[in-house]
């Protein structure tokens, strides 16, 4: 959870410098909002499912090429999209 801004500090040289040691991040978060811009910038595979909140959902759109209604419009459940580098694929998660 990164609530205070020393984490929010720590997790932004995580993200920015730990691909040169060999070590991921992973990252979740329910909202956009709830990570900087920094972070995000710095990641290299998305994964985004259907929201209730039409404005988290028009912001993962709009960073993944989406169509607007994508994440909210026919994609069901355990739908969704992920990127990987420049590639977007739409994808099905099932839960065991």
């Amino acid at each position: 959870m990164i609530r205070q801004k020393a984490d929010d500090c720590i997790i932004k040289t995580i993200a920015k410098e730990s691909r040169k040691f060999g070590v991921g991040l992973l990252l979740a978060a329910q909202t956009l909002d709830e990570l900087s811009e920094e972070v995000v910038a710095n990641v290299d595979t998305h994964f985004a499912l259907p929201t209730r909140s039409a404005k988290d959902a028009r912001k993962v759109e709009q960073k993944l090429g989406l169509c607007k209604g994508a994440l909210n419009c026919g994609t069901g459940r355990w739908s969704g999209f992920y990127q990987s580098g420049h590639n977007v694929y739409k994808a099905n998660f099932y839960h065991l």
